[in-house]
Order: structure tokens, then C-alpha cells, then sequence
């Protein structure tokens, strides 16, 4: 991409928040010095305590801002197309605060050192914007004194492995999300362009609504590669009789296997794959299967624990009886006496 001929750059730099103010010669001076970075999901863009040589604006993708206090890792804040981050660091000519790691493939547009000092000498609107950005963010700046509670994932796919039927577990995350979710399949919203079909990602986002995408077994790879890089979590759907290839099921997701597998076979699917978690669906008319499993994958599963033994083992029974009651269901149980 050819970045200080774009006019579609242009448009995004003016729309956020730092750099609106400025006049056309400015931001086309912007334009001119920024050059693009894609990084792939789970990629480092800088680790706390480089050197803070440029700042960076989102193109498009999520990358998570990271604090390592020395015990732990904490994310204090999540960046998305239009954010901007790294210039603390170029004002105080300091090293990095926080790392950047990209949760999904994502896109930014690097403006080094020199080029932001240049603008900061020629432009006063660019100076005071800066000031006054850089003052907003310390003021809503968030304290790290816990990790954040474990985020449900706003960007899902669904991958069909093999001749495998995906409409359940698809009809099974609507019901678990709701009218907030975007469904986008090959051919239907997605259209052949791969150059648009970030752009729906970032739609839904914005709107605050959870985009799922659908890969059937006979679309591209280039789609199959498109919904796997982009989304927070993925799940493989594989009927039993399938002989699966692993280097088709992505590490690290869910899988979800409808009908009867013997549990040798599981055991040599789950060392292969190395998902992050396996689902057993007893067959295609098994709902309360897909229901539970794509409760799963949404994070939208309940969980109880219940602990003490003997006697307390029949108040138990009442606790699950009163939930089922309430048309609540129970998707783990844990214990401890």
C-alpha cells in the first residue's frame, strides 16, 4: 500500500482525536511520513523498555497494551482502528512504559521521532492537540492493581473441517449472543474482495456488536486463513468419521466434535491439534449439545462449584434443582469437600 497516496489514510489520520485539528498541509506532511506495519496475532510490536523512536496510529486489527510490574503482566488498556499509542515515549524522549502485543493480525501506521518534532516545531495546533491529548490520557489513565477479569471475545469463527454441517453451532451462538451478532459468511457479506473484509471487523466492533465467521469446508483458504487470523476465538467443528488433518485445525481452539468418538481416538486428536478446549456434541439433532458448546466459546457459560460433602450433598441437589428450575443450565461443576 502506497500510504502518503492515500486518501483513505488521510481520512483516517483526520478523524482521530490527535491529529483533526490540523490544516491540510500538515496532515499531508503526516501522510507523507507514515509507512505501515502489519503484525500477525500474538506478535510483539515493542516490549517495555525499548527505545520510544515512534508513535503509532490502528489501521485496523486489536492489540493490547501490556505493564509487566516484574511478578505479573497486566493489560491496562485495548487498541483499535484509530487509536493511538507510542508517543509518551517521543515527548519525554524516554524508553517504552508498556509493551504492545497484537491479539489478532492487525495494522498500524508508524510515524517516527523526527517527523513528529517536525511537525511539533511547524504546527501550534499540532503542539497544543498533543498536550492536550497526552493530558487525557494521563487523567483516565487506569490503576493496574488486579488483572482484568477474563474478556468474552468480540470477533468468533467458525471453521468447518471435512463435510460437516456448521448451521447448528451457528444458529446455537446467535441464541448464546443475541441480537448483537454480525454473521459473515463467504459470499454473503464478505464478498471476493480480501481487502474489504477487515473493514467488517472493524464495523462491527465499533458498533459494539460481536462479528462471527463462518467458514465452510469448501471456501477459499484464503478465507479460512482471513476468519482464523482475525478472530479472538475460533472453533473447528469435525464430524466423528472425519480423518482429520491437524495442520487444518488451528492451535489453540475449540473443537467440537459432533457424534460418537471412541476416546483413543480423541486422545490422538487432542494431542495432534492442541486445542484449547474440546466439545462433545452427540450428534447434528443434539441442541442442548451446540447450545452448551457455544456457550463455551462465547464466554457466556455458567460454572458452579460446590463444596463440603455428607449431608450437604442434598442442599446441592436443591441449589441445581432451583437453577434448573429458572431455566438456567449448568455448563461445569466443580467440587471440593
Amino acid at each position: 500500500m502506497e500510504v502518503g497516496a492515500s486518501g483513505f489514510v488521510r481520512d483516517a489520520l483526520a478523524a482521530t482525536g490527535l491529529f483533526a485539528g490540523l490544516g491540510p498541509d500538515s496532515l499531508g506532511q503526516l501522510c507523507e511520513s507514515a509507512t505501515p506495519v502489519t503484525l500477525s496475532g500474538g506478535e510483539w510490536l515493542f516490549r517495555q523498555g525499548d527505545e520510544g523512536d515512534a508513535l503509532y496510529v490502528v489501521a485496523g486489527g486489536r492489540l493490547d497494551v501490556v505493564v509487566d510490574d516484574g511478578d505479573r503482566s497486566v493489560v491496562v488498556r485495548t487498541c483499535r482502528r484509530g487509536d493511538v499509542f507510542g508517543e509518551l515515549a517521543i515527548v519525554c524522549e524516554a524508553q517504552r512504559t508498556a509493551s504492545i502485543l497484537a491479539v489478532r493480525d492487525s495494522e498500524v501506521w508508524r510515524i517516527e521521532r523526527a517527523h513528529v518534532e517536525a511537525l511539533l516545531r511547524e504546527s501550534p495546533e499540532f503542539a497544543i492537540a498533543l498536550t492536550r491529548f497526552l493530558g487525557d490520557k494521563v487523567r483516565t489513565a487506569p490503576v493496574p492493581v488486579a488483572p482484568p477479569p477474563q474478556r468474552r471475545p468480540s470477533v468468533l469463527a467458525v471453521l468447518a473441517v471435512g463435510r460437516v454441517e456448521v448451521s447448528r453451532i451457528v444458529d446455537a451462538i446467535s441464541a448464546a449472543v443475541g441480537d448483537t451478532l454480525l454473521v459473515v459468511a463467504a459470499g454473503s457479506h464478505a464478498g471476493t474482495d480480501p481487502g474489504s473484509w477487515p473493514a467488517l471487523v472493524d464495523a462491527a466492533e465499533a458498533d459494539g456488536r460481536t462479528a462471527l465467521l463462518v467458514a465452510e469446508a469448501t471456501d477459499s483458504a484464503a478465507w479460512h486463513h482471513f476468519c482464523v487470523s482475525h478472530a479472538d476465538r475460533s472453533a473447528v467443528v469435525v464430524a466423528a468419521g472425519t480423518s482429520i488433518d491437524e495442520t487444518a485445525v488451528p492451535r489453540g481452539c475449540d473443537l467440537v466434535v459432533v457424534g460418537t468418538l471412541e476416546r483413543r481416538r480423541l486422545r490422538a486428536w487432542l494431542d495432534s491439534c492442541s486445542p484449547r478446549a474440546h466439545h462433545l456434541v452427540a450428534g447434528p439433532g443434539d441442541s442442548a449439545g451446540f447450545a452448551r458448546a457455544a456457550r463455551r466459546v462465547t464466554g457466556t457459560s455458567v460454572g458452579v462449584v460446590l463444596s463440603g460433602g455428607g449431608a450437604r450433598g442434598l442442599g446441592h441437589l436443591g441449589v441445581l434443582a432451583g437453577l434448573a428450575d429458572a431455566g438456567l443450565a449448568v455448563d461445569r461443576v466443580g467440587g471440593t469437600s
